[in-house]
C-alpha cells in the first residue's frame, strides 16, 4: 500500500515528487522485525532539511514536523549506518555524469573550514591561525565543486596533520585520481602521507611570483565556492552538534539538498572545467 505525507507542508526547504523520489530508496527500508512505522520518512527529511536550511534549534521545528525527538533519532539512525554517506556519493556519481565527466575525479581540492561553536560541549580546540574556538570542517570537492569528503575535528587539528584523518576517508574510493590541490597551509607532512599510503601527488597552489592584492587561484576558488554554498545553511554558521559524526551529517545533509536542486533540472547550470 502507498504511504502518502502525513504533513502538509509548504517550505521552501521542502523537497518536491521528484527529489523525494530519488532520495526514498536509500531510506525507505522495510524492518523485518518491530511494530509498522508510523511516521512519514518524507516529513523526517523535510525536517532535517529545514533544520539545516534556517539554523532553528531542535525543539522549535514546526509542529507540522515530526516529533524533533523522532527527527534526531532519524539523524542518528542514518548517521551510523552510513546512509548519509551513500546517498551524497551516489549524487555525486550521478551529476558527474551528468556533466559528462567519469565517475571517480582525476583532481581533487582539499580545504578546511574554522567555525564556532556552541555551549553544547564536544571535540572543540583552538585555531590559532584563524583565532577560532571550535571545531573545524575539513573537506575534499571535485572540479565541479561537489562535496566527496567531509571530517569535523577539532579546530586545533592545523591542516598539516589533517592527512590522518582525511586520507583513510579517501582510500580505496577514486581509482582514478592522480593529483590533491592544496593550498600553503598543507606541508610536508602531509603531502609525505598521501604519496606514501596512496601514491597520489599533492600539489600546493601558490599566487604567481610578484603578483600584488588580491589574485583568483586557478581550480583553488572552486573549493571557497562550496563553502560558499554551505553559507546559505544557517545551520552550517556555527557547529551546534556536540557529537563530531551529527556534524559531519549536517553538512552531508547540506551537500545532499544541494544536488537535489539539481538533479531536479531539467538542464544543468554545472561548472564544466576540463576531464578531471
Amino acid at each position: 500500500m502507498e504511504e502518502r505525507c502525513s504533513h502538509d507542508t509548504r517550505y521552501p526547504s521542502d523537497m518536491n515528487d521528484i527529489e523525494w523520489n530519488i532520495i526514498r530508496p536509500y531510506v525507505d527500508v522495510r524492518e523485518h522485525l518491530g511494530s509498522p512505522r508510523t511516521i512519514c520518512l518524507r516529513c523526517v527529511i523535510n525536517a532535517l532539511f529545514y533544520k539545516n536550511k534556517t539554523g532553528c534549534q531542535w525543539q522549535m521545528l514546526p509542529h507540522e514536523y515530526p516529533h524533533p525527538s523522532a527527527v534526531y533519532w532519524y539523524l542518528k539512525k542514518w548517521t551510523d549506518n552510513g546512509a548519509w554517506k551513500r546517498i551524497n556519493d551516489d549524487l555525486v556519481i550521478r551529476l558527474r555524469r551528468k556533466a559528462g565527466k567519469e565517475d571517480s575525479p582525476s583532481l581533487v581540492i582539499i580545504d578546511s573550514q574554522s567555525v564556532k561553536t556552541t555551549d553544547v560541549g564536544g571535540d572543540v580546540g583552538f585555531d590559532g591561525g584563524k583565532q577560532v574556538n571550535g571545531r573545524k570542517r575539513h573537506i575534499a570537492v571535485d572540479t565541479l565543486g561537489l562535496l566527496l569528503v567531509i571530517v569535523v575535528t577539532a579546530a586545533s587539528v592545523q591542516e598539516a596533520n589533517s592527512a590522518v584523518f582525511l586520507g583513510p576517508k579517501m582510500q580505496g574510493r577514486f581509482p582514478r585520481l592522480q593529483k590533491i590541490l592544496v593550498d600553503g597551509g598543507y606541508k610536508e607532512k602531509f603531502i609525505g602521507w598521501f604519496l606514501e599510503h596512496c601514491q597520489w601527488i599533492v600539489e600546493v597552489a601558490t599566487r604567481r611570483e610578484g603578483a600584488r592584492g588580491f589574485e583568483v587561484i586557478p581550480l583553488r576558488w572552486i573549493v571557497e565556492r562550496t563553502f560558499g554554498w554551505f553559507n546559505h545553511f544557517r545551520g552550517l554558521s556555527k557547529d551546534y552538534e556536540y557529537h563530531v559524526d551529527i556534524s559531519e551529517s549536517m553538512v552531508y545533509l547540506a551537500s545532499i539538498r544541494i544536488m537535489l536542486k539539481r538533479l531536479s533540472r531539467r538542464k544543468s547550470k554545472i561548472y564544466q572545467n576540463a576531464n578531471c
